[in-house]
C-alpha cells in the first residue's frame, strides 16, 4: 500500500486532476505474499479511478463538487478474508 500515494499523486498531476488519496486499515498486519498479489489488480482499479472516474477540476466545480476529488481505499478482514473496497467520489465509469 505504500506505493499508492506516490502512484495517485504522479497520475493525478499527469493527467491534471485534484486527487486526495484515504487508505483506511492500513495498520493492520497483512501478509507480504498477499499483498503482492493484490498490487496489480488494486493499482489497476486505482488508476481507471483516476484516469476514467474522476473529473477534471472545472468538470467538478461545473458540477458544484469540490476541485479535489477522493479516492478511497479501504481493508478490512472479514470471514477470515480480507475485503478491500476502492472508491472515489468522481461520475464513474460507463
Amino acid at each position: 500500500l505504500l506505493v499508492f500515494p506516490r502512484m495517485v499523486r504522479d497520475l493525478a498531476d499527469r493527467l491534471g486532476k485534484q486527487v486526495q488519496l484515504k487508505i483506511e486499515g492500513s495498520e493492520r498486519l497483512v501478509d507480504r505474499d498477499v499483498l503482492m498479489k493484490l498490487e496489480s489488480p488494486l493499482t489497476h482499479l486505482v488508476r481507471n479511478a483516476i484516469d476514467h472516474g474522476i473529473e477534471s477540476p472545472a468538470e467538478r466545480r461545473a458540477a458544484g463538487k469540490p476541485e479535489t476529488a477522493t479516492l478511497s481505499i479501504r481493508i478490512e478482514p472479514w470471514q477470515g478474508m480480507l475485503q478491500i473496497e476502492v472508491s472515489d467520489d468522481g461520475r464513474g465509469v460507463d
